[in-house]
This record gives C-alpha cells, sequence and structure tokens, in this order.
C-alpha cells in the first residue's frame, strides 16, 4: 500500500456514513491496545474557534518544550493536517503504517457485523501516533458536538474546552443554543477543570456552568473586559490581557476572544505544574498560522481565504472586512445546504460590490444557481459558477486587479482547499 492508496481506503468509509456512538470506537482502540490511555490530553470542542484555539495552544506548549500532538478536522491543503506532532504533519510513511495496522482491526470488526466510520478510523490512527511517538501533551479537537463524538472516548482530559457555541449541525446536535451546549458539554468529564470562551452565549454558559457543577469541575471563564487593544487592523492586532502583551499570529476580530481563551488554558497548565515561560506563550501566540483563517494569500490585489461558514463565523467575517475600509470587495462564496446560507448572505452582502457563487465540491453541497438567488435578494451584482472553481477565483481576482480592490473567498472548508489552489495557481502563472 503505498500513501496515496492509504489516504484512498480511509476515505472509503464516507460511504458508511456518520453514526454517533462511543461503544464502536471503545472496542476499536481496545483492539489497538487502548492508545488513549497513554496520553494526557486538552479536550477542546465548541461550535467555531477550535481549530484556532486548538493550534494556538498546541503551538505555545511545542515553544515551552512539550513534545506536543495536535488533532484537528477538516483539513485544508492535504489530509495529514488533522495530525500533527509540533507542527510537523504525520509522515506519508508513517500512514501508511498506520493504516495498515488499523485494516487488521477494521477486517476483524467487520466480520463481527461492525464497521468504524471514516472520523472513528482517522481518530485511532493519530492515537496510535501519537502515543507512539511519546506525545507529552494532546490537543484534541471534538470532530462533531461532544457527547457521542469518536474523541469522548478519552477518561480523564488535563481540561475540557467549550469554545464559542452558536447554530450549526441543528439537525444532529439540536435546534436550541441550550440543546447544542449539552451536546458540546458532554465532553466534560468529573473533577476535570472546564475552560470556557470568554463571551460565551448566556444561555450556553449557563448549562457549561450546570455540567461543570454537576461534575465538580472547577470552570474559568475568561476576563474579556481585561483586554486592552493596543493595535488594530486587518492583519496586525496587538493586545494586552493579565500582564501579557500579545501580537495575534491569527487575525480577525474574533480572534481576541480566541486568545482570551487560549490564555486561560495555558495559565491552567501552569497551575498543574506545567513550566511554560512568558516567552513561549508570546512566541507560540504570534507565530501560529492555520490555513484558510483569515489566510492572506495575496497582497496586490488582497486575496483572503476564510474558513467562515455559519452565521456566527460569517458575522466575525463580516467584522474583520469593516477593517479593511471603502474598498470595492468581490466576494467568492459556496455553502452546503444544511448551513443556514440565507442569514449568511444576509450578513455578507451589504459589505461587497459583487459575489461569484460556486457549487462546493461535497454531497452536502448547496447548488451556486440556488446560492445566486438568494445573493440577489440583498445585492444587485451576483453571478454563479457553478463548479467552475477557477473561473470565479480568476474572474474575482481580476475584478480586484481592475478596481483596487480585495477578493474574499469563504462559505465552505470543502470549498476552501480548491478556491486556495485555484488562487495561488493564478499568481503563479503571473
Amino acid at each position: 500500500m503505498n500513501y496515496e492508496e492509504a489516504v484512498e481506503y480511509i476515505h472509503a468509509f464516507l460511504r458508511f456514513g456518520m453514526r454517533l456512538g462511543l461503544g464502536r470506537m471503545a472496542k476499536f482502540l481496545s483492539y489497538l491496545g487502548n492508545p488513549q490511555d497513554k496520553l494526557k490530553f486538552i479536550h477542546i470542542a465548541g461550535t467555531n474557534g477550535k481549530g484556532s484555539t486548538t493550534s494556538m495552544t498546541a503551538k505555545v506548549l511545542e515553544y515551552a518544550g512539550y513534545k506536543t500532538g495536535m488533532y484537528i478536522s477538516p483539513y485544508v491543503i492535504e489530509f495529514r493536517e488533522r495530525m500533527q506532532i509540533n507542527g510537523r504533519m504525520i509522515p506519508k510513511e508513517k500512514l501508511v503504517e498506520y493504516v495498515e495496522r488499523v485494516k487488521v482491526i477494521v477486517d476483524k470488526m467487520k466480520a463481527d457485523g461492525e464497521c468504524p466510520t471514516e472520523f472513528e478510523v482517522v481518530t485511532a490512527i493519530a492515537l496510535c501516533w501519537f502515543a507512539d511517538s511519546g506525545c507529552d501533551i494532546v490537543c484534541f479537537e471534538v470532530g462533531l458536538g461532544g457527547r457521542f463524538d469518536a474523541t469522548n472516548v478519552i477518561t480523564s482530559p488535563l481540561m475540557s474546552v467549550i469554545c464559542s457555541i452558536s447554530f450549526d449541525h441543528v439537525d444532529i446536535l439540536g435546534d436550541t443554543i441550550e440543546k447544542i451546549a449539552e451536546e458540546k458539554c458532554g465532553i466534560i468529564k468529573p473533577g476535570c477543570d472546564v475552560i470556557s470562551y470568554p463571551l460565551q452565549d448566556k444561555k450556553a454558559l449557563e448549562v457549561i456552568k450546570k455540567y461543570a457543577k454537576e461534575n465538580s469541575s472547577k470552570l474559568t471563564v475568561g476576563d474579556y473586559s481585561a483586554v486592552k487593544i493596543i493595535r488594530d487592523s486587518f492583519f496586525n492586532k496587538v493586545i494586552e490581557y493579565k500582564g501579557f502583551t500579545l501580537t495575534l499570529g491569527l487575525p480577525g476580530e474574533h480572534q481576541t476572544a480566541n486568545t482570551v481563551n487560549v490564555m486561560e488554558i495555558l495559565l491552567n497548565l501552569r497551575l498543574k505544574g506545567y513550566n511554560i515561560p512568558d516567552e513561549a506563550i508570546i512566541n507560540g501566540i504570534a507565530d501560529t498560522r492555520f490555513p484558510a483563517r483569515l489566510e492572506k494569500l495575496s497582497d496586490k490585489p488582497l486575496v483572503v481565504l476564510d474558513g467562515a461558514h455559519n452565521p456566527s463565523g460569517i458575522n466575525a467575517l463580516s467584522e474583520s472586512i469593516d477593517k479593511l475600509g471603502d474598498i470595492p470587495i468581490t466576494l467568492v462564496i459556496g455553502m452546503l445546504s444544511d448551513k443556514d446560507y440565507n442569514s449568511s448572505m444576509k450578513i455578507l452582502s451589504p459589505k461587497c460590490k459583487r459575489i461569484f457563487t460556486l457549487t462546493p465540491p461535497s454531497p452536502r453541497a448547496l447548488s451556486g444557481d440556488e446560492l445566486k438567488e438568494v445573493a440577489l435578494k440583498y445585492i444587485d451584482d451576483a453571478e454563479s459558477f457553478g463548479d467552475d472553481i477557477q473561473g470565479a477565483v480568476y474572474a474575482a481576482i481580476e475584478a480586484a486587479k481592475a478596481e483596487n480592490g480585495a477578493v474574499i473567498m469563504c462559505g465552505s472548508l470543502y470549498l476552501a482547499e480548491v478556491t486556495r489552489k485555484a488562487a495561488l495557481k493564478y499568481f503563479s502563472e503571473r
């Protein structure tokens, strides 16, 4: 088996669908020697900000000298992004090795009438690699929800982190903030510290408080009022928080609150005896990079890629766009049919001169034609490019060049990988 065959093997599990539940995952890992029991975790759930929080925390711990595993989903550029140690993706040959190892177990489970999901297979591979590599700590991002997510097989994390909670996956997690929060709070374990996002929805925070109390867990909520903004532009933000002057490596209005969340994680780790020097915190936060998080692909014209795909993320993107001032913006966007695309278009359209819509490469995609009709409720200039991703990106960049404007690409992480490649291809040809 080579690398391409290994990735194809993993992706083949998509056809078995998504089936939440922990019993199958627990059995799967028991056959693999329960690698999760050999590791220490920071378990991170939430609707928005999980990836940013996970990557900032991992980078700081790496700078502090800890061998740090990081598990995220989905990926943007390459599958191996999903599992990293000290910022390095799993080597291709290692991935092949672990796929061949888990395949033996999968075949055994299939013979018994059970089959793991794709997410379970990927999670198991990551846990085996982290354990075999002797990671000191793992920043472990939840896939979906929390309570029945495959990552929730871990029994006693160092702390459970609840990032920003808002509406998403309502068909699975529930149609109220309280129901969604309950699913996220499923990662809270007895006696384990809990860290909550500082600007948490009030109803969600009440649920978090309830679960923390029931589990005799110490709850820490960052103090956003303690933040002092030193410098604030689209790609250059400096804040002060609890005696630290921090330059944010990840741009965006929402990253200030995410950084407060990360600071509370780190300060709590210090209380647990982890040696995390001030300079590791300052340098780690400054050096954090993450694909499709207001990622600047070009300066002239300005081309920005963002993974915003629900109203909360779109709101954060909208606030960041305001920092650009009065320049013409071409929006390239595609969304999934199970997202609140109407609210997203209502929020973003007033910021844009024109909108190019696309059909994301996903079975759950909303067609570009349908999204265009939604956009036309709020803006006069909207055009559907369907699945012609390169055409939309090239046209947007040409428009931005002609009028000294900017291109913002967003709407779905399934679209992010291909729009990113198209933009980089455009600039490589010129």
